[in-house]
């Protein structure tokens, strides 16, 4: 597993890039861009939230994990997908629109709303590769919440590479 971190000084990572006492044990909350990350061929939706909470617990994460995924663009998810994510246990947002963009407005908006009412330690999973996320998940950060992105590899901005303490690729995530 690569595990790219960066600042375990801060206190959310321990040296040996594990999560501290404090984000070990905090709820996770996961927003999931489906448009942005597909979900790969040949990978069972049905299990994605199993294989998502695995990776999370290999990681050492022990906290409630809550898996939002949003789409503007509903037409651009197979059926079986969306289907498949639902009876998981995933709650799927389909925005109804097709603006441009419009997932990424929607999941700001989520992250910052999120910000807002959560207290004390608590950890965020972007899955997205989308560079306009680099201003929200640095925001996260400054209020002490652990940030962690998991990315498509063919598809990632650079600016999304310098936010998070974790770093992940998005099928890198999946094989668990």
């Amino acid at each position: 597993m690569q595990h790219h971190s960066r600042n375990p000084w801060v206190g959310i990572l321990d040296p040996n890039g594990m999560p501290s006492a404090h984000y070990r044990l905090a709820p996770i909350v996961v927003y999931w861009d489906v448009e942005n990350c597909m979900v790969p061929a040949g990978c069972d939706p049905y299990t994605i939230r199993d294989r998502i909470s695995r990776f999370l617990r290999q990681l050492g994460y022990e906290g409630y994990i809550r898996i939002i995924a949003v789409a503007a663009n509903i037409d651009r998810i197979p059926l079986f997908v969306r289907q498949g994510l639902h009876w998981s246990g995933i709650r799927f947002h389909h925005l109804h629109t097709h603006r441009k963009q419009a997932s990424d407005i929607d999941i700001k908006r989520r992250i910052r709303q999120w910000m807002r009412y959560v207290r004390g330690p608590r950890n965020l999973l972007l899955i997205s590769g989308d560079g306009g996320f680099a201003s929200t998940l640095m925001d996260v950060e400054i209020h002490s919440h652990n940030t962690m992105v998991a990315y498509n590899e063919h598809s990632v901005s650079d600016l999304i590479s310098y936010v998070g303490y974790s770093q992940f690729a998005w099928r890198e995530l999946l094989q668990y």
